[in-house]
């Protein structure tokens, strides 16, 4: 943590007692003045310790007033030298991995919603455009590129979800793009509104917090809410209070430690800017890094301010370095306690949402797609207790989902009409006990004559709701992806500038 933010709140909390200790003096004191004469021994003993109080109240708020100007200097310092549009950096990563984003999320959409002959017929129409596209533009690719995801956004409703390549033009396009959400929705055929949302952050900033924001979004508390309703009262209540402590530890350590960057990276900048007498060195220079961009910066020395190419490739060599100091000083020179930080700053996002979408979607839960909850977990803990006990509930998820199997190949099972997302959705809700499905299923037998109604009615139900499970599955699925996309990018990047 910074210096000055741990003397300001040292100073606050010294403050804050005595301005307390100062107050119930002071109704002491006035009582006993009220009283009468007779307490004016005691009122002259009184009047000295309050003027003590007092004394150590100013001192403190000295502290606290001197700590948080000296720290808002350099914050302000470094949010007005571009360390808000460290935001761009982020964005760059994350369209370099939206094949990540694909094979999570959109593939298994993909394999649900279309037939196979459907995904193959639009497989090889996507192809003939864009090589249309990259012919006629062979030499520029960055405009082949943008003319694929613009054609590819603006086709069919829900046509990037057919094939990859489709998608994460589709996407990149958008992004670059300008336009509301729910135009978005209509192009594409789903909704990116938590990637952009994301997007919005700059990386190692105190606004740094989408994916810890967007468990507050209605349809994350609706599941969370379906959830919880599968727990005992006693069980629920537990869960309540450790999830509550472990938001406040998140909150905490990924505050303080990026308020701790922003401070060192703003001190930098003003040390650097008065030792050079130039303005031109920003944040992103220190946190970004980009080759192209330091490159261009040794130009700018040379040219703008008339340093010698030696010197200016000095003052490169010297900010590579600063910043470096400033990463090891923060997260450690070793690359597992490092590890460990970042886990504690962004691990619980991981955390959370594994535990939720193990409770929600059975084919995830099941080792279904194409990652695993074992496997997901291990990216922010190798706890043998923690892997053993999501193993566990994987074995429990697919003993639950072998009765549904069972009913559902039964030659009499009222399930065979459904397929698609009218089936996987009446598979959660059987997963998730929705409306007591599980219940009835389990009981259910051929002679049921009044169970075997009911189920199907219920089943009916739920198969005209299926866009509302869709909706659920994909927001899990999708805040699951950028949970742990969002601590690669970091980890990896810290690594890269603390050369971990």
């Amino acid at each position: 943590m910074d210096k000055h933010y741990i003397i300001a709140r040292a100073g606050e909390v010294l403050y804050k007692s005595v301005k307390r200790r100062v107050s119930q003096f002071m109704v002491f004191a006035v009582t006993f003045f009220i009283g009468g004469k007779a307490f004016v021994g005691q009122e002259i003993h009184l009047s000295h310790v309050g003027a003590l109080a007092a004394s150590v109240g100013l001192v403190a708020y000295g502290f606290q007033w001197w700590a948080n100007k000296v720290l808002h200097k350099h914050l302000d310092y470094a949010q007005s030298h571009g360390a808000n549009l460290l935001k761009d950096r982020k964005k760059a990563y994350f369209i370099d991995h939206l094949d990540y984003l694909w094979e999570a999320v959109y593939a298994p959409e993909a394999a649900t919603s279309f037939s196979e002959a459907r995904r193959r017929q639009a497989g090889a129409e996507i192809a003939r455009i864009k090589s249309a596209i990259y012919e006629k533009h062979r030499q520029e690719k960055e405009i082949a590129r943008f003319a694929f995801g613009c054609c590819m956004s603006h086709h069919d409703a829900g046509y990037p979800l057919l094939d990859e390549e489709a998608f994460g033009a589709a996407v990149e396009y958008e992004l670059r793009t300008f336009h509301a959400q729910n135009v978005q929705v209509k192009r594409l055929g789903f909704s990116i509104s938590q990637l952009e949302d994301l997007l919005d952050g700059a990386t190692l900033t105190r606004g740094d917090t989408k994916i810890f924001e967007h468990r507050t979004d209605f349809s994350m508390q609706e599941i969370a809410a379906r959830v919880a309703r599968q727990r005992s009262r006693w069980h629920s209540l537990a869960h309540q209070l450790h999830q509550g402590w472990a938001r406040y530890c998140q909150r905490f350590w990924q505050y303080n430690i990026t308020l701790a960057v922003e401070a060192n990276v703003g001190s930098l900048l003003s040390r650097l800017h008065e030792k050079y007498q130039i303005g031109i060195i920003d944040a992103q220079h220190l946190i970004w890094q980009e080759e192209e961009s330091l490159a261009y910066l040794q130009q700018q020395l040379v040219c703008i301010a008339h340093q010698s190419p030696s010197q200016a490739q000095a003052i490169i060599g010297e900010v590579r370095d600063e910043t470096k100091q400033i990463i090891r000083k923060i997260f450690s020179p070793h690359r597992c306690h490092a590890r460990r930080l970042v886990t504690r700053m962004y691990g619980y996002n991981i955390f959370y949402i594994i535990n939720l979408l193990m409770a929600y979607d059975n084919r995830y839960a099941t080792n279904k797609l194409n990652h695993n909850p074992v496997d997901d977990m291990k990216i922010v803990t190798r706890c043998h207790k923690e892997l053993e006990r999501v193993a566990r509930s994987v074995h429990v998820a697919a003993e639950r989902m072998k009765i549904f199997q069972a009913y559902a190949d039964h030659h009499d099972s009222v399930l065979q009409v459904y397929e698609g997302e009218e089936r996987r959705a009446i598979e959660v809700a059987y997963y998730i006990d929705h409306k007591g499905l599980r219940r009835k299923i389990m009981s259910a037998t051929t002679s049921c004559n009044q169970n075997r109604q009911s189920i199907e009615k219920l089943c009916a139900d739920i198969a005209n709701r299926k866009s509302i499970f869709t909706h659920h599955l994909r927001t899990l699925r999708l805040h699951k992806a950028l949970a742990i996309l969002e601590f690669r990018d970091i980890m990896e990047h810290i690594e890269r500038l603390g050369d971990l």
